[in-house]
């Protein structure tokens, strides 16, 4: 017994030395000398340059504390001389008591303050967010090349992975600027007020995210949900059932047209509803889309547009009826003429359903109903911002019969509800597509229905009528 008390007294002695110790170590340690190291260490693998201001390591109760301030990485040289990202404060904490007993690296929360990220898409369709500046051998940036992030095989970075969990990371009032040159004049977009919630992060198994921001807006509009994977041996994550919902009435129109240079024209002012988009898979590997599998539906309402009448821009397109808008817009009711003399349309619904894979959207439903006029579309929108698709304008019936009694010649337009049936095709990039009028289906139209009339009034032809029925008497013997 007294051999006993004397291991059990050692024991608890040697493990107190050992307590102290690690506890003194950690409070001693003076993490800011290691910060020369790792941001060496990121600016050869990366070619960019990572800056820290402050550095912390606390410990109290088993838990162990870093906090980082003021960190920044630069951009690859060729997208900006500038900034990819700065954030002011950002933390670890680790659980040191269920590390030790689980044996795993249990972090039971990171939080990310402030962060701002700029991500750049060139002409060529290259990302800096997808990219690392080239290292030469003496280990100077080569600012002529954007190298895609290393893959490693997976059976390599699985047995390199730590069995790690993170409880919980939160991103705090994040902001976002993206930057697509693909398209003239640039595409910029901020979103704003980001917050970001991860539960359970692992390495290995799928995670839930929860995200809100504004989006063309001062005030969050945009909810995001899901899952993800990581595929750690590709470099890339796996998302399934994500679901994006933007809420239209709280849009600022300002920030939408001066953001996106093919909206401007049309002169968003307002509207209501939603814009949805539900993401059934996506994959990106190494910095790149290799799999996207969405589909979006936009149900808006009350939508009014400045710069251009529909109705007006339709009959001014006609060039084979010169003056027909002249002609015409004396005899159109009141609001119509108003609407046309300030150059708006007001939009009862707008309803969009379109198909998303990684190299276009489809546009599968595209229909817009005004007071005066609905028009419907089909075709696509290549990733690239090319635009391959056919319009219909329908004037309404009540208008048809106005325009068709100024230039009876459009009655052949006409459809079986009445209305005149205006084709266009809508090609070029996005930003400044050509709409024009479908003159192959309006000259056949407009042809069939002159000789359908000229045909008719040969059957009307007394003499005509006698000589068919004499064909057909002789038919019948």
């Amino acid at each position: 017994m007294k051999v006993l008390k004397i291991t059990l007294i050692s024991f608890t002695i040697l493990l107190f030395v050992l307590f102290a110790g690690v506890w003194f170590f950690l409070f001693t340690l003076d993490i800011k000398q290691y910060i020369p190291q790792l941001t060496e260490a990121v600016t050869k693998s990366t070619g960019r340059q990572l800056t820290v201001g402050d550095a912390r390591l606390n410990f109290a109760f088993f838990n162990l504390r870093l906090e980082l301030k003021d960190v920044s990485l630069s951009d690859n040289p060729l997208f900006e001389e500038k900034t990819f990202m700065v954030v002011p404060k950002v933390f670890l904490s680790v659980d040191m008591g269920k590390t030790i007993l689980a044996r795993k690296i249990i972090i039971s929360e990171i939080g990310i303050f402030s962060p701002e990220l700029t991500i750049i898409r060139l002409k060529d369709g290259r990302i800096n967010a997808a990219s690392t500046g080239g290292v030469s051998v003496a280990g100077s940036e080569s600012v002529n090349s954007v190298q895609p992030l290393a893959v490693t095989s997976k059976a390599a970075s699985t047995a390199a992975l730590p069995l790690l969990i993170v409880r919980t990371i939160v991103v705090q009032d994040a902001v976002v600027h993206l930057v697509d040159r693909t398209f003239e004049p640039a595409v910029e977009i901020d979103i704003s007020r980001i917050f970001l919630s991860v539960n359970n992060f692992s390495l290995t198994d799928p995670f839930e995210i929860v995200l809100s921001a504004a989006l063309f807006s001062a005030e969050p509009n945009l909810d995001m949900r899901g899952r993800a994977k990581l595929e750690v041996a590709a470099s890339g994550v796996e998302l399934e059932a994500l679901k994006m919902s933007l809420a239209v009435s709280r849009v600022n129109a300002g920030q939408l047209n001066n953001s996106l240079a093919m909206i401007k024209p049309a002169g968003f002012k307002k509207g209501e509803g939603s814009i949805t988009i539900d993401v059934r898979k996506a994959v990106v590997s190494a910095g790149k889309l290799e799999f996207l599998d969405a589909e979006l539906s936009a149900d808006i309402t009350a939508v009014i547009l400045s710069g251009e009448n529909i109705l007006a821009a339709g009959l001014k397109s006609l060039s084979m009826f010169p003056g027909l808008m002249d002609s015409v817009i004396s005899s159109l009711p009141p609001d119509t003429q108003s609407d046309i003399s300030n150059g708006i349309t007001l939009v009862d619904r707008l309803n969009v359903v379109a198909q998303i894979n990684k190299d276009q959207l489809s546009l599968k439903t595209a229909e817009l109903t005004t007071r005066d006029v609905s028009a419907s579309a089909v075709g696509v929108i290549q990733v690239n911002g090319m635009l391959d698709m056919r319009s219909n304008v329908f004037i309404a019936p009540k208008l048809s019969d106005i325009v068709i009694a100024k230039v009876s010649d459009l009655n052949v337009l006409k459809d079986d509800q009445g209305r005149i049936d205006m084709p266009f095709l809508v090609k070029g990039n996005i930003t400044s597509p050509k709409v024009s009028p479908d003159v192959g289906l309006l000259t056949k139209k407009l042809l069939m229905g002159k000789g359908l009339q000229e045909f008719d009034k040969i059957l009307d032809d007394p003499a005509v009528g006698k000589a068919i029925n004499k064909v057909f008497n002789f038919l019948k013997k």
